[in-house]
């Protein structure tokens, strides 16, 4: 396999081809929450909020009353509410930036899914959107969510896992995963693998969302009410293979970026490092002097994250986002 790394707005390297290699997926999300539904009043609501990456800004929890609560989110994404004088069902509204794009994307909680792990993602959001039957901010603004039920997010969160089962399979996701209470690690194996490649565009307008497959291109349209549609993702030898290698081609983008750079700063510090013709692009004559450069000396750019753009004949190709190391 051959990565094709594409600068964007952060990135301050040039386009490099390298291949990947070892790898492998193995998946330890936590074990899935109850589906029987809790009786007992909520009393805290915690969780993650992610777009790729974890969102950086704020998160808001409105209750069925109106009473909201806002909270900056960490850093990591993490949130926390204490809810035990609100009243269900609740909505999640969480804004900020990701990898310098503006998301909103929202949640949902019942006293029935009892106290614990909430996500908000792209997924949730979704689910949120085919229960309510209509945009969920409109929704959420109009702040009655009466019918919003333990059993109408499940049932919606059974038709989504439905079309992306194919994904799930591929990445080693468990068939009993809660999509939208579920944890699961920031290490580009499960469900973190197949959210890098799962790219969700919502329209209202005309009721209906595009899930499309990032490495192949296919897209499934969904309707934006309590109907399934129809289809589901194809899955390639590929496509597995990239899903379970993606801790594997997470390490080596991020090593490619560092080694780049530190090889044109070598042959700054040194005209002769590169000779015979070499360009500075091309890779190091010297590993041993290469290495040997302070990382005082090299202000090497920050890794932050890479984004999937394609997969095609056997390249994968991805946009960087870091930053200069100062």
């Amino acid at each position: 396999m051959k990565i094709k790394l594409s600068a964007n707005a952060f990135l301050c390297a040039n386009i490099i081809a390298l291949t990947a290699c070892g790898g492998g997926s193995s998946n330890s999300s936590t074990s899935p929450p109850s589906t029987t539904g809790n009786t007992a009043p909520l009393q805290t609501i915690s969780g993650v909020a992610t777009a790729d990456t974890p969102l950086q800004g704020t998160i808001i929890i409105r209750d069925n009353i109106g009473t909201m609560k806002t909270a900056t989110l960490q850093t990591d994404g993490h949130f926390s509410f204490d809810v035990s004088q609100m009243k269900s069902p609740f909505m999640l509204r969480a804004e900020g930036d990701a990898n310098d794009e503006h998301f909103v994307l929202y949640s949902a909680a019942t006293d029935a899914d009892g106290n614990g792990h909430f996500n908000v993602n792209a997924l949730t959001n979704l689910i949120v959107t085919k229960t309510v039957e209509q945009s969920a901010e409109t929704y959420y603004q109009a702040g009655n969510y009466h019918n919003l039920s333990f059993e109408s997010l499940n049932n919606q969160e059974a038709a989504v896992q439905a079309r992306i089962q194919p994904l799930l399979t591929a990445a080693d996701v468990p068939e009993n995963i809660n999509l939208r209470r579920q944890a699961y690690p920031d290490d580009w194996t499960g469900m973190h693998a197949v959210l890098q490649i799962l790219d969700i565009q919502i329209d209202p307008a005309h009721n209906e969302a595009g899930l499309r497959n990032r490495l192949s291109g296919q897209i499934l349209s969904e309707p934006l009410n309590n109907n399934a549609g129809n289809g589901t993702f194809n899955i390639s030898t590929d496509i597995t293979k990239v899903l379970q290698e993606m801790p594997s081609i997470a390490s080596v983008i991020k090593q490619s970026v560092e080694y780049n750079h530190r090889t044109k700063l070598m042959s700054i510090i040194n005209p002769n490092y590169l000779n015979d013709g070499i360009n500075r692009d091309a890779p190091p004559r010297n590993l041993d002097e290469l290495k040997r450069i302070p990382d005082s000396w090299s202000s090497k750019p920050i890794f932050l994250h890479f984004k999937i753009r394609s997969y095609h004949a056997g390249t994968l190709s991805v946009d960087i986002m870091n930053r200069p190391g100062f």
